[in-house]
């Protein structure tokens, strides 16, 4: 799917690009809780950066949210929590071009404490606020998934 978004973004897709995109879901760590199915995000101009984002949870539910912040990355994932009741806190952030051009694809890595545990995603798309979301959501899919086992382990569901 994503690169058939990809794809249709581009209008032509090189080896680097399904190399990047093939290296970007080998990346994750079992299926995800979370998908970002829209976002949308004001830069600030006349007033405060601000964000609304739509994420599809596992189950197919709908999560929508808005906010405004400091710049457009934090409007986007303080959305992101509005979205989906996660609380994280931005430590480290870096945006790279993966392949050339300027359609080419950018990847975006965050590090993230979520409730007091570091947690790190990743996210490569033609769009580098997306990519950045994307990053953003699998940190937080990473902190539930060890949330998940801590309790398993413990002897809870």
């Amino acid at each position: 799917m994503r690169f058939k978004d990809v794809a249709d973004r581009k209008g032509r897709i090189s080896a680097a690009d399904i190399e990047a995109l093939v290296g970007d879901e080998m990346r994750t760590e079992g299926p995800s809780a979370f998908k970002l199915d829209h976002l949308s995000v004001n830069t600030g101009g006349d007033g405060a950066p601000s964000s609304s984002v739509v994420v599809t949870d596992a189950e197919g539910g709908r999560h929508e949210g808005t906010a405004t912040g400091d710049g457009p990355v934090n409007a986007l994932m303080k959305a992101i929590d509005a979205a989906i009741g996660s609380e994280g806190k931005l430590l480290e952030y870096q945006v790279s071009s993966v392949t050339g051009g300027k359609d080419a694809l950018g990847e975006a890595r965050v590090v993230c404490d979520i409730g007091g545990r570091t947690y790190a995603g990743q996210g490569v798309s033609t769009d580098v606020l997306e990519a950045s979301a994307i990053a953003y959501l699998r940190a937080v899919d990473a902190s539930r998934r060890a949330e998940h086992g801590e309790r398993v382990m413990a002897g809870g569901v």
